[in-house]
């Protein structure tokens, strides 16, 4: 789906923050007809919820869940917001069953908070493909974010082989792959998944088709994904600085990590050209270094939030963000 944007919407409160929010990243209609994002949403497929009275009639703990295949159509991410007292949490899932109501290997669980202040009117931006959305509200003066998705522009290779087979845990395991990428080889490290379980898994061999790994911890279902690297990401700390991922380089899961910082000067734009900087975003913990994030720079904190800048033949709007995070965010 193309990238879109909602553009400075103005919420009475943080409910109806919560169902545009949820209606443009869905491409809905709002059930009164005050706001149709069928054509000019995003295009996440809302695939459950759980509302105590209806989904216009919001109490604490109603949620949500949206999916997304991603851009290129071979993801699979799974998103859950849930209205909290003066927030919303974000949370991601390897897997969500709708019909169990129940997710799988939940990450976000340290950094899950996308402030909104409980009973107070704000302004609603929304930004995002089916690749990565960020959401920004406006209380005041002060601007918060929930963000979700992963990093497609990634220097490590993020292209699915599927495993036609089951996999039993145990060591020294061999896996037979239907053809085997160039990019493998001895001592490389996968990422495995499938509906229940992901891990971290190491080469020890390949021949032909059939590779041997150290380890499994976990048994695998036929189908299951092996990648050289996953960057399934959510954020909701507020301020865009930090970010939980679905697993990370050292095999934890729930990988906590913090954006680097963003440039310095030239704060009166360079001596040359008179243009100011920017930064792809790159999200670090000790043993990882993840992105760029897509469709966002970090830039100085020297402009206007919401004012509009180029970069290219590209648009951008900046926001500084609650607490010190400097972001130019593409607009269409």
């Amino acid at each position: 789906m193309a990238y879109a944007n909602l553009l400075a919407s103005s919420c009475v409160n943080p409910l109806e923050t919560f169902q545009k929010f949820r209606n443009f990243m869905c491409k809905r209609v709002s059930s009164n007809g005050s706001y149709d994002y069928s054509t000019t949403g995003i295009g996440w497929t809302l695939i459950d919820s759980s509302y105590a009275t209806n989904e216009y009639t919001l109490t604490a703990n109603d949620y949500f869940v949206m999916y997304s295949a991603g851009e290129d159509g071979t993801r699979a991410m799974y998103i859950k917001v849930r209205l909290l007292a003066n927030t919303f949490e974000i949370l991601g899932c390897l897997y969500w069953d709708a019909t169990a109501h129940t997710g799988t290997q939940q990450f976000g669980i340290i950094n899950t908070s996308w402030t909104n202040t409980s009973a107070t009117n704000n302004i609603l931006w929304v930004y995002g493909d089916l690749d990565q959305f960020i959401g920004i509200s406006k209380y005041s003066t002060t601007y918060y974010t929930g963000q979700g998705g992963w990093m497609p522009g990634s220097a490590l290779d993020q292209t699915i082989t599927v495993c036609p087979g089951t996999i039993t845990a145990g060591s020294n395991v061999v896996v037979t792959f239907t053809a085997v990428p160039g990019a493998w080889a001895i001592g490389t490290k996968l990422f495995v998944s499938d509906n229940t379980n992901i891990e971290r898994v190491t080469i020890t061999n390949i021949s032909g088709n059939d590779v041997t790994f150290a380890a499994f911890v976990s048994s695998y279902s036929a189908s299951s994904k092996f990648s050289m690297e996953r960057t399934e990401y959510v954020s909701g700390s507020a301020s865009a600085a930090s970010y939980d991922f679905a697993i990370g380089h050292s095999g934890g899961k729930d990988q906590s990590a913090t954006a680097e910082p963003g440039p310095i000067n030239p704060t009166s734009g360079d001596g040359l050209t008179g243009l100011y900087p920017r930064k792809d975003i790159y999200v670090l913990a000790t043993t990882m270094m993840a992105g760029p994030i897509k469709n966002m720079f970090s830039t100085l904190s020297i402009f206007t939030s919401e004012t509009t800048h180029t970069i290219g033949a590209n648009g951008y709007r900046f926001f500084y963000v609650y607490s010190g995070v400097y972001l130019l965010i593409k607009e269409v």
